[in-house]
């Protein structure tokens, strides 16, 4: 899950990753077939998630559990598009593999 804080610094919106994982246990969808228009682009990723929660209404499935979550007072979370996501994995993905190098083998 991602917050978009909503400032624009540099010509940036800061991204924040939810602290823990939240999706043990939720489907995709809510089992209704839909087609929604959805963007892979930066900053899409709300609206992405805004649009499928529209689109699927209630029930319990990843785009509905992003759109009520709160971490720290903060509600909005969203499922990142792909950008968002490549993005995310391009910094922390690397800081993985750094940490893991540094394991003992054995």
């Amino acid at each position: 899950m991602f917050y978009n804080k909503g400032k624009t610094a540099k010509g940036w919106r800061y991204l924040e990753g939810a602290p823990e994982d939240a999706s043990s246990g939720i489907r995709w969808s809510n089992g209704t077939a839909i087609e929604v228009e959805t963007g892979i682009d930066m900053c899409s990723g709300k609206g992405n998630t805004d649009a499928t929660v529209k689109a699927q209404g209630s029930g319990s499935y990843a785009a509905q559990l992003c759109h009520k979550k709160s971490y720290g007072g903060f509600l909005g979370w969203f499922l990142p598009s792909t950008d968002e996501l490549d993005l995310l994995y391009g910094v922390l993905g690397a800081k993985i593999r750094d940490a893991n190098s540094h394991r003992a083998v054995g």
